[in-house]
């Protein structure tokens, strides 16, 4: 009985061993894809469509397809190649993004960082018909100009982004009066608007608020 249980056991290792052989063979002999991008964090130019740069993938022979492993309006991955692409809607702020690589054998997850800041002149008037122009730039300033378009006071400000929405304060270059703003960054196909309001005072509550506005992206 013992001879015969030996000889059992060995007839079923070697077909196990023959099954791992058929899989191996029906696999190719693939693996999971390996990938890797030049860059981590990739920066859009605001209200412009863009893309990151290709990156390099190795599907270990069995070729799969890239997507986004979370939703971000205007921001799309190239399901081949895995290159980012956004639109200009991509609303405003820092968006962080995972890419999955996968094929028959596994996948990889690459987390990825898409920054829109930003950028460029608004312009237009307030509730009160007094003119505004911000230039917005990516290190948090901007420039102002006020109350008349062709005489402004000059202004300088900074700010802070909360996702689309901004808090800010203006000071103007005479030191005459510092007051706060806040506003958000309204996308559509064929405007760019920051809507918002200004402040009495340093003070942001409903009750204060001086004036609102709406300026357009020249």
């Amino acid at each position: 009985m013992k001879t015969q249980f030996i000889y059992l056991f060995l007839a079923l290792a070697v077909t196990f061993s023959q099954s791992c052989d058929s899989i191996n063979e029906l696999s190719g002999g693939a693996d999971a894809p390996e990938v890797t991008y030049a860059s981590t964090t990739f920066e859009a130019d605001f209200y412009q469509a863009g893309n990151s740069s290709v990156p390099s993938i190795d599907w270990n022979g069995a070729q799969g397809s890239v997507s986004l492993g979370s939703s971000v309006e205007g921001l799309s991955v190239n399901s081949t190649t895995g290159q980012l692409q956004w639109t200009k809607m991509l609303p405003v702020g820092t968006h962080e993004v995972e890419v999955v690589i996968a094929n028959s054998e596994g996948q990889v997850v690459v987390p990825l960082t898409v920054e829109n800041l930003p950028a460029g002149t608004f312009t237009g008037t307030d509730s009160r018909g007094f003119y505004w122009s911000i230039t917005f730039m990516k290190d948090g300033t901007a420039t102002v100009l006020l109350n008349s378009k062709n005489a402004p006071d000059p202004a300088t400000a900074t700010y802070e982004l909360t996702g689309i929405d901004l808090e800010g304060t203006v000071t103007y270059d005479d030191a005459s009066s510092v007051f706060a703003i806040t506003g958000r960054f309204m996308l559509s196909s064929s405007k760019a608007v920051f809507d918002g309001e200004w402040y009495n005072g340093m003070r942001i509550d409903p009750g204060n608020v001086g004036a609102t506005f709406a300026l357009e992206l020249e």
